[in-house]
């Protein structure tokens, strides 16, 4: 069997950060362009350790408390992709909105704003048709 090119690593890196993840930013396809050996690791040491499979915590409970750190934290794009993904994995909007009014207990209105603002962008999407969580 013929070694791997370059190009076939980078595809196969990108494939898995978007096979555990959900989606790829495009920021990580570019870097696994630059640094395949990095972006390898990365992608087990983050999300690919959990995979969609349960261990202590299901995916989904994952999927909210990651939400409410991402929140605190300000990072609204980040906010938005996985609120979609914690609807993917069968949250309702409820259960995404409950996630972060118990976040903005310690870390403030803030959080509370932040996934507001994403779970309203996604209702305004979902309402125009312009797809799924």
């Amino acid at each position: 069997m013929a070694p791997e090119t370059r190009e076939e690593r980078v595809r196969r890196i990108t494939e898995r950060i978007h096979r555990d993840r959900g989606f790829v930013y495009d920021v990580l396809g570019f870097g696994a362009q630059l640094d395949p050996d990095y972006f390898e690791v990365y992608a087990q040491m983050h999300w690919g350790f959990f995979k969609e499979e349960p261990r202590h915590l299901d995916p989904k409970t994952r999927e909210l408390i990651e939400l409410g750190i991402l929140a605190f934290k300000g990072m609204k794009h980040e906010v938005y992709t996985h609120a979609k993904k914690a609807l993917r994995l069968g949250a309702t909007m409820e259960e995404v909105l409950e996630a972060f009014e118990v976040a903005s207990i310690g870390g403030g209105a803030p959080v509370l704003m932040e996934g507001l603002y994403a779970l309203k962008r996604i209702a305004d999407e979902q309402a125009q048709g312009k797809g799924k969580a």
